[in-house]
């Protein structure tokens, strides 16, 4: 998850080249799909860590298949940009970002609910050691 997230980080958007047959393409793409990947598994961890919670099965599916589909939609959006020069499809672009950045600070934040769920339910001390980290041995 924290090497996805540093990958978004180092393939920012940068400079705009009007093909889609240019490295700046590639690199737009891998953008999206790790910003998208990483909230995915960000979300996929606080679910199972240190033990799965509630119907963490089914709500990973879920997460991981509405994020794929934001994830090709807003890709497909960036394509059609650099194909042609319409307006419509910058907007968009626009509006599906924001829907990114919402959803990214949305599962930050139920993220962090979880890992206090899971902390808080946690029945074996062992657990909360090894959730709390290095707190233990200090």
């Amino acid at each position: 998850m924290l090497i996805i997230f540093s990958a978004a980080i180092m393939t920012s958007p940068g400079k705009y080249y009007a093909s889609l047959y240019s490295y700046s393409t590639l690199v737009r793409v891998l953008h999206m799909f790790a910003y998208t990947g990483g909230i995915s598994l960000l979300i996929h961890f606080s679910l199972i860590f240190p033990k799965s919670i509630y119907g963490s099965k089914f709500t990973v599916r879920t997460v991981y298949v509405l994020i794929t589909i934001l994830g090709l939609a807003i890709n497909f959006v960036q394509l059609k940009i650099a194909s042609g020069n319409e307006l419509f499809y910058v907007d968009l672009y626009h509006t599906l970002w924001k829907v990114l950045l919402l959803i990214l600070l949305s599962g930050t934040i139920w993220a962090i609910i979880n890992f206090g769920i899971s902390f808080f339910y946690s029945k074996d001390d062992s657990d909360s050691r090894r959730f709390s980290g290095l707190s233990g041995a200090c």
